[in-house]
């Protein structure tokens, strides 16, 4: 199989050419079964949201003694996959669900469904009173030391406010509600991605280095604006995620053209709604608007691929983002594009 000889463009703008595709797939924790050698694929989506991200993984030619061995020792999956040079996480979360079958009459396989933070999300309960002059920060670490236990970890944590409680805080119940509580105090959303608790501000991302996406650097035609958004297909890159930032060349887009009937009337329906709900739920002219400064937050991630064939793609929707964010400050600049700052 030929392979895909597209440039990879990493931090401080250097490349490294994305050939010789590499995987490793690990079911279970130390002690746990590497299945990377076997013909599998998989269907992983992370998007910006609070509820679990989910993988579907198809593997293939396994005996009776491993699939069962599967169903019953192991409840952890991690999937790393990419380029030499470019091997990073795409999934690591909790087996949901194991089912064998058959392709044909000679080919069984194993089909397992699973979720990131599947268990702290539908389990994680706590009861615990802080006292007075507890912070947004110490909430957050009571609501990591409950989910500890189902194996969160913390992740990217922004600046939380820095005020303290004038009373005693009652921390009881499921555990991502006490994070609603807390986030719609302090401004900020939360999700769960790779087994780490990240807390972003609403008007703003995950600052990492910005992935600059071009043919170049992996891109599979045009980047195309659509309903919800601008939709771009690359060669599979573990470092495109949700929620954070990437740079587009907004004259590589190819433009939406044709609305159908449908879109139309949804478009009409959100502008005619109240203004506080127009803003929560964005029309169709806003989700697909293009940024003034190219870059853009990644709303949806999809990691598609084949060991055995071609399929090795990564697929995001994402926004512009002028368009739901306030400017946060600097950028890095990558291969001479200008910061959002200076292109103000």
């Amino acid at each position: 199989m030929a392979e895909q000889t597209s440039t990879q463009a990493a931090g401080g703008g250097d490349q490294t050419r994305q050939w010789l595709r590499q995987s490793e797939l690990l079911i279970g924790n130390d002690q746990g079964l590497d299945l990377s050698d076997f013909h599998f694929t998989f269907q992983i989506k992370h998007s910006d949201s609070s509820k679990p991200n989910t993988a579907k993984i198809r593997i293939y030619n396994l005996s009776e003694s491993t699939i069962n061995r599967i169903r019953r020792e192991f409840n952890v999956v991690m999937l790393r996959a990419g380029y030499r040079g470019n091997l990073g996480t795409i999934f690591h979360g909790t087996l949901i669900e194991a089912v064998s079958g058959t392709e044909g009459q000679t080919n069984p396989y194993l089909d397992i469904v699973a979720a990131d933070g599947d268990l702290p999300y539908n389990f994680a309960t706590m009861s615990q009173t802080l006292k007075k002059g507890a912070t947004v920060h110490d909430r957050v670490q009571a609501v990591l030391a409950a989910m500890k236990p189902m194996g969160v970890t913390a992740g990217y944590m922004a600046d939380l406010p820095p005020g303290a409680s004038l009373r005693a805080n009652v921390n009881a119940g499921m555990c991502r509600d006490v994070l609603d509580d807390l986030c719609r105090t302090a401004g900020c959303i939360w999700r769960i991605q790779d087994g780490r608790l990240e807390i972003v501000p609403e008007k703003s991302y995950v600052r990492e280095t910005v992935q600059v996406l071009t043919d170049e650097t992996g891109v599979i035609g045009r980047p195309e604006q659509i309903d919800k958004g601008i939709k771009v297909k690359m060669l599979l890159n573990p470092s495109v995620k949700a929620g954070r930032l990437v740079y587009l060349n907004n004259d590589s887009i190819r433009r939406y053209r044709y609305q159908t009937e449908a879109a139309r009337s949804q478009e009409a329906a959100g502008k005619a709604k109240g203004a506080k709900q127009a803003k929560l739920e964005p029309d169709l002219a806003t989700q697909r608007k293009l940024a003034d400064n190219g870059y853009y937050y990644v709303m949806v991630a999809e990691h598609n691929g084949d060991t055995h064939k071609t399929d090795w793609y990564t697929t995001i929707t994402c926004l512009a983002w002028d368009a739901t964010l306030d400017p946060p400050g600097e950028l890095p600049s990558q291969l001479g594009e200008p910061n959002p700052k200076d292109a103000k």
